[in-house]
């Protein structure tokens, strides 16, 4: 599969729960779960936990899950 953005794709189980993990071509996490989407600024972020951004749908209200952009903090802004 040839893709602009994802340069690799995992799918991990445990105990029931998976995850797909996409590896970004600049070298960011996104993973995405039965209850929420994380983005991590790197593998070493996503190990550590480490997360720069995510959605948690499975406490959202049905009213509040649409679809929301993830923007990592923007950095030197006072």
């Amino acid at each position: 599969m040839d893709c602009e953005f994802i340069q690799e794709i995992e799918t991990w189980g445990s105990g029931g729960h998976m995850m797909d993990v996409l590896i970004l071509k600049d070298g960011r996490v996104l993973v995405l779960t039965e209850s929420g989407i994380a983005l991590y600024e790197s593998r070493a972020a996503f190990d550590s936990g480490a997360k720069s951004a995510g959605i948690d749908i499975a406490s959202a209200s049905p009213q509040a899950r649409t679809l929301q952009l993830l923007r990592p903090p923007r950095r030197g802004r006072a």
